[in-house]
C-alpha cells in the first residue's frame, strides 16, 4: 500500500488519492443508482419472470466486480491496476457490441474504472523509480 509509505513524494500521494477516490467514489454511485433500479425490478415483478435471476445477478456483478478491483488495487497498486484496465476496456466493448444502448453508455461506465487504474499504474511506477 503506497500511501503509508514516509519517502513519497507529493505527486505520488496525489495520484494513489485520486485513484481511489475516482474509483470508489464512482463504484459506490454505480451502486446506489444499480441498487435503485434493482428495487424498481423486484417491486415490478421482474426478476419472477424467465432470465430474471439471470439479470439480478449481472446487475450485482456490474457492482461487486469493480468494486473489488478498486479494493485489490489500493493493496496491490500494480496488479489492480491493469486488473482495472482490462476490466474497464471489457465492460465497454462488451456495452459496444451485447448491448443495444448507445454508444458512450460503455465509456461512461467504465471510463471512471479506466482512469482509476491508470492513476494506480501511475502512483506505482513513480514511486518504484524513487526507491
Amino acid at each position: 500500500m503506497i500511501i503509508n509509505q514516509k519517502n513519497l513524494d507529493q505527486t505520488t500521494k496525489l495520484l494513489w488519492i485520486f485513484a481511489l477516490i475516482i474509483g470508489l467514489g464512482f463504484g459506490i454511485l454505480l451502486a446506489l443508482f444499480i441498487f435503485g433500479y434493482v428495487l424498481k425490478d423486484l417491486s415490478e415483478g421482474v426478476y419472477s419472470q424467465p432470465g430474471g435471476i439471470k439479470d439480478l445477478l449481472l446487475s450485482i456483478l456490474y457492482v461487486i466486480g469493480p468494486l473489488l478491483l478498486v479494493i485489490f488495487a489500493i493493496f496491490r497498486e500494480r496488479v489492480g491496476g491493469f486488473l482495472l484496465i482490462i476490466g474497464s476496456l471489457a465492460f465497454i466493448i462488451w456495452f459496444q457490441i451485447a448491448i443495444d444502448s448507445g454508444k458512450w453508455v460503455g465509456f461512461a461506465l467504465g471510463g471512471p474504472f479506466f482512469i482509476s487504474g491508470v492513476l494506480f499504474l501511475l502512483s506505482y511506477y513513480r514511486n518504484k523509480s524513487r526507491n
